[in-house]
């Protein structure tokens, strides 16, 4: 069966979906009533919110919903009656006549001393419109707003590494809840954490991967990059590095897209050949991938010696440097001769680009993360995958009309869409038994 995963780069930290940040503002009458005869009775008509298209649904108790709700709305005008408080002052100030004549500029006294607060009531809006309206195409407003919600919860480091360390793999955590209600996905059963310290100057993750700090850690380090990336250097840097499974974020469906295809692959006693396009300097998830199908196939007792090949092919027209990098990642992590790596330096940007790298061979994997190059890329092209065939596709959108174009075109080709979510989004995949995060 051909499967996709197509999911956001930055979902968002919120622990509740509005189906509308203003549709919530309109019915908050209702609403209220609904909270009061839910708190009588135990139930009420609005205990649902109704599914759109491309839309994970949560299902959560409405009163505590609202509740937060209403939090959230009162901490929005805490922060507006002090904007306008500021706003009355310089008007105030403004009325008062000018002790020490001289040519004034008032726009540029308003920009100096006020217009941080315009801006950041603007952002403030804009950006919740944007993170709970479907509809709406995020921006530099929302990702400022999602990076606050992760700076904010990066600073618990240090209390998180406690959480953490102490649940170890008992359950999968969810740093954004703090809780840790769901199982972890069985396909990460079969690959127990390695033990023993990495080399000198390294990290190491619980597949056994080691890799140059320089490559993973690095000063101001993006706060969207994904939450479990950025704790994992906070946690080296204090001299108390995890090898627990990962916890919950947008990488864990990707860490359970490429241990999947390599324990298949491995299984079946025959190669594994994934693509990763954007693969960075070192080819982080081609890599991981083929250290995984490495460890598994080398470790079957019933397989007769090597249980097939391993080809990746590596796509990075910008980040590859001179390419040692890559060189001493794939040294260290995999025996000598037995992957072949090819890397391809020149851009994809479309359909005829894909084609060309990709035709001629079936794929276990095709991993896409292009910077939104991945609708030019794509378009037109899915029907095309399937029959290469594409065992597995997981592409990282960047935009919401790029998620939802898509999310369509594979459906339209017949893929089935084992999850989904959209930039910058609340996620929850109930039928996976995971979320929110």
């Amino acid at each position: 069966m051909t499967t996709a995963c197509s999911f956001s780069r930055f979902p968002s930290s919120f622990s509740l979906l509005w189906r509308s940040f203003s549709a919530v503002l309109q019915r908050r009458a209702a609403r209220r009533s609904c909270l009061k005869h839910w708190r009588a009775s135990g139930g009420c008509g609005m205990s649902r919110i109704p599914q759109r298209s491309g839309t994970r649904v949560l299902m959560i108790d409405p009163a505590e919903t609202w509740e937060t709700a209403e939090k959230l709305e009162m901490q929005m005008r805490t922060s507006l009656f002090y904007d306008r408080e500021a706003l009355w002052n310089l008007s105030r100030r403004l009325s008062t006549p000018i002790s020490h004549p001289r040519d004034l500029n008032l726009t540029q006294i308003y920009e100096e001393r006020m217009g941080h607060i315009h801006t950041a009531t603007w952002k403030k809006i804009r950006g919740m419109l944007a993170l709970v309206d479907e509809e709406l195409n995020y921006g530099k407003d929302s990702e400022a707003l999602v990076a606050q919600i992760l700076r904010q919860a990066h600073a618990l480091y240090l209390p998180l590494w406690d959480w953490l360390h102490g649940l170890g793999n008992s359950c999968l955590p969810n740093i954004f809840t703090r809780s840790c209600h769901s199982e972890h996905l069985p396909i990460f059963q079969l690959f127990p954490p390695v033990q023993g310290p990495p080399n000198d100057g390294q990290i190491m993750d619980f597949l056994g991967i080691t890799t140059r700090l320089p490559d993973v850690c690095f000063k101001d380090m993006s706060v969207l990059l994904a939450p479990s990336r950025i704790l994992e250097c906070y946690f080296e840097a204090n001299g108390t590095p995890l090898r627990n499974w990962p916890f919950l974020d947008e990488e864990y469906l990707e860490w359970a897209d490429v241990l999947s295809i390599a324990a298949a692959a491995a299984r079946t006693h025959g190669g594994l050949r994934v693509a990763e396009i954007g693969s960075g300097p070192i080819g982080l998830w081609g890599i991981r991938a083929a250290k995984a199908f490495v460890r598994m196939a080398d470790s079957d007792a019933t397989a007769p010696g090597r249980a097939g090949h391993c080809e990746v092919l590596l796509v990075e027209p910008y980040d590859l440097g001179d390419g040692s990098a890559l060189e001493n990642h794939s040294a260290a992590n995999l025996p000598e001769g037995r992957c072949d790596i090819r890397v391809e330096g020149k851009p994809v940007k479309t359909s005829d680009d894909l084609q060309q790298l990709l035709k001629g061979k079936s794929w276990d994997l095709v991993d896409i993360d292009a910077q939104g190059a991945e609708h030019g890329m794509l378009r037109s092209l899915m029907p095309w995958l399937a029959q290469l065939p594409v065992q597995r596709l997981h592409v990282s959108t960047h935009a919401r009309w790029i998620h939802r174009d898509i999310r369509r075109w594979l459906l339209d080709a017949g893929w089935v869409l084992l999850a989904d979510s959209q930039a910058l989004s609340l996620t929850d995949y109930p039928h996976l038994r995971l979320g929110p995060f």
